[in-house]
């Protein structure tokens, strides 16, 4: 078995990058984490801390969907482009000429 605050990080973090902490959410008090967890402060603290220093807090989750939406728009931009030529040929007076 890993050892506890490993575990609290990793549900952490795993709640973080789920988006179950929404961005800008503030996270719980070390004292609900005790509780939630059924471990110790100190334990607690210790993932908190490990949180913070691996930098995985909400910033990852928008870089994320922010890499998510570029990609996004550059499908929808091939997809425009893919439904006018498909459009123009099947309907060929669409086509004119300048």
């Amino acid at each position: 078995m890993s050892v506890k605050y490993l575990q609290i990080y990793h549900a952490i973090r795993e709640k973080i990058l789920s988006n179950e902490y929404a961005i800008n959410q503030q996270l719980p008090d070390e004292i609900t984490l005790t509780k939630e967890f059924n471990s110790s402060r100190m334990t607690v603290k210790k993932a908190l801390d490990l949180l913070v220093s691996a930098k995985v807090p909400l910033s990852s989750l928008a870089a994320r969907l922010s890499e998510n939406l570029s990609f996004q728009n550059a499908i929808l931009k091939d997809l425009r482009k893919f439904l006018r030529i498909h459009t123009l040929l099947l309907n060929p007076k669409l086509f004119i000429l300048n």
